[in-house]
């Protein structure tokens, strides 16, 4: 692995860490929790970490099947087809039948867990050059990204997500609590 790729994958190593720190300890219940019917779940936040990861990584740079397609994890999760909602998706918990409501954290874990293994797995082979060769994946907004780029906004988009789940956290545990 060349000194680039070590560094990405560092970043990569480090907000994951982070981000199962905050996760110790809260039930599948608690991951499903809403504070607002509007407002997304730590599982729904979680699922998009991953989404994100998946479609950065195996969509645009690699230009293979998404390891959520691939693997089958729309079935394993029992959540619709995600070219059918936004990958921001929130899923109501208080509706037993509704989209999301038996999803686990072992299997957002899982899934996330997936998709950072394919992405580290790919800096492990991955050239300077190849990384920083732009990648065109079709949004304007990520016009110019090179595959390095792409790669560093997934670290950099877990940790700016990781406030929310902190303070999701924050917020079911206080109602807990009441």
């Amino acid at each position: 692995m060349n000194d680039f790729s070590k560094f990405l994958a560092d970043q990569l190593d480090y907000s994951r860490v982070r981000l199962l720190t905050s996760l110790e300890g809260l039930t599948d219940e608690q991951v499903r929790w809403q504070p607002e019917p509007q407002s997304p779940s730590i599982g729904s936040i979680l699922l998009h970490i991953g989404r994100i990861d998946d479609l950065h990584v195996s969509r645009a740079i690699r230009r293979v099947p998404e390891i959520w397609a691939n693997e089958g994890w729309q079935t394993k999760m029992a959540l619709p087809d995600p070219t059918q909602f936004p990958i921001e998706l929130g899923w109501t918990a208080d509706d037993p039948s509704a989209a999301g409501s038996s999803v686990t954290l072992g299997q957002l874990l899982a899934y996330a867990g997936a998709t950072r293994e394919a992405t580290k797995g790919y800096l492990e082979g991955a050239s300077a050059e190849e990384l920083s060769q732009e990648v065109d994946d079709g949004l304007e907004r990520h016009k110019g990204w090179t595959a390095a780029k792409h790669i560093a906004h997934c670290a950099l988009h877990e940790s700016h997500h990781q406030g929310q789940i902190d303070y999701v956290k924050g917020l079911c545990l206080a109602r807990a609590a009441a």
